[in-house]
Order: C-alpha cells, then structure tokens, then sequence
C-alpha cells in the first residue's frame, strides 16, 4: 500500500488507501499479540513489572489518574504549573505546550521510576518523526514502547492527531504492539477547534475524551488510549 500512496494518479484515494493500510496495521498487530505466561501475570499482579505494552498502558494511564487527582484536591494547586500567573498566583493565560509537555515528562519520570520504566522526552519514531514522550520497560531481553502524543485543547490538530499522527507514525514499530495513548491537556479553551462532523463543543474533560473515542473504530479503540487531563481553573 505504500507503493500507491506514491502514485500521483490515485491522488483521489490517498485518504482511503491509507485508512485501510492504518487499519490493515491495526489487524495485524491484534492476530501477534502474545498473552502473558503465568510467571509474567504473577510479576505484573505483583507490581513487580508489566509483562506487555497493554501493561504499559495500564500502569502508566494509573499514573496519570493520580495525577489528575492531585490537580484540583491538593494544596498545592498543581493545575497552575501549567499557567501563567499574576503576582498574587491567579492563573491568567495557558503556557504553551512544550511547558506542559515538559512538566508531564517530569513527573511521569518520577512516578515510573520505582517499576525501572524510562521516559524519553521527544524520542525518535520511524521516518524521522518524534513523538513528545516515549515510555520504555525491558524483560528477559525484549523491549516495549509506549509512545504517547501530547496535545493541548486549545491544538489546531487536537482532531487529527490520533490518525494523523499517532497511529501512523508512531504506532508502527514492533516494540509498540500497535498501541499508544494521546494526551490531552484541558484549559476548557472557548475557541476549541471545531469537531470535524460539527457537534457541540465539549463542556468538560470527561466529553472530551468519549468524542475523541468516538472518532475512532472499536478496533482502533482496544489499541489507542485517551487521557484527557482537567488543568482548567473551574
């Protein structure tokens, strides 16, 4: 398929060519998954290591939840980090999104850093692309990778990203099983990017993330994670 997405001539159907090739990739992927032997189940349960790029996932979408919990219900007000402030700390304007990303990176890095897991910060991808955060976990000699690509609500692409970005560009490799996780950051921005089949605008992060499933098929939804983080002043 990648021969005719080449061919000036067939133009017209790019779009589609390269849906079914995202989606020929995505079928592929689920016939290889290996499940875990017992003694890898038994270490995952354990919270010794994961035994898959799905345990990956799992611990580090856990991550973020706890996360997402401290942003609102601690004294700290960790939501500011992630807006600038007037000199009595009142939140003002968004930072921009490498300030974000870079925040996240860091506390990712600490949360992960107990299970032995590296967070690399814009790490190369195949077709010389860099995804905004690489999380990677060697067992018995086999690497996985989680890439996960950070947006921020108010994005242009915020819409796009999954099938634009994510899934065929750094998804492909064999160390990500096929899977990734898109985060996003939410400021409950009043000029969001218009949805891409002209519904509503979402009124909150939990619309948010059932949206940006819903732009997605069942299959690519067993893969690809949601996580949309509420930095919003509320």
């Amino acid at each position: 398929m990648a021969d005719l997405l080449r061919q000036p001539k067939l133009s017209a159907w790019h779009a589609q060519i390269q849906n079914a090739r995202q989606t020929q990739q995505l079928s592929r992927r689920e016939a290889l998954f290996k499940h875990p032997n017992a003694a890898q189940v038994i270490n995952t349960l354990g919270d010794l290591k994961p035994a898959n790029v799905a345990d990956l996932a799992a611990l580090t979408v856990d991550c973020l939840e706890q996360l997402a919990e401290e942003m609102h219900g601690s004294s700290s007000d960790s939501y500011k980090q992630f807006w600038n402030v007037d000199s009595h700390g009142k939140p003002t304007t968004y930072r921009i999104e490498n300030i974000c990303r870079n925040y996240l990176f860091e506390r990712l890095k600490a949360f992960l850093a107990k299970f032995n897991i590296q967070v690399d910060l814009e790490a190369h991808q195949a077709k010389y692309k860099r995804v905004d955060l690489k999380i990677s976990f060697t067992s018995d000699g086999k690497t996985f990778h989680l890439p996960i690509e950070i947006k921020c609500d108010y994005n242009d692409n915020l819409w796009k990203t999954i099938h634009e970005q994510l899934i065929p560009f750094y998804t492909i490799a064999p160390e990500t099983e096929g899977r990734g996780l898109f985060l996003v950051i939410w400021f409950n921005d009043e000029k969001l990017k218009a949805h891409p089949q002209g519904l509503p605008p979402p009124k909150s992060a939990e619309q948010l993330t059932a949206m940006l499933k819903d732009t997605m098929s069942p299959q690519e939804q067993k893969l690809i994670d949601i996580f949309v983080l509420d930095v919003s002043k509320r």
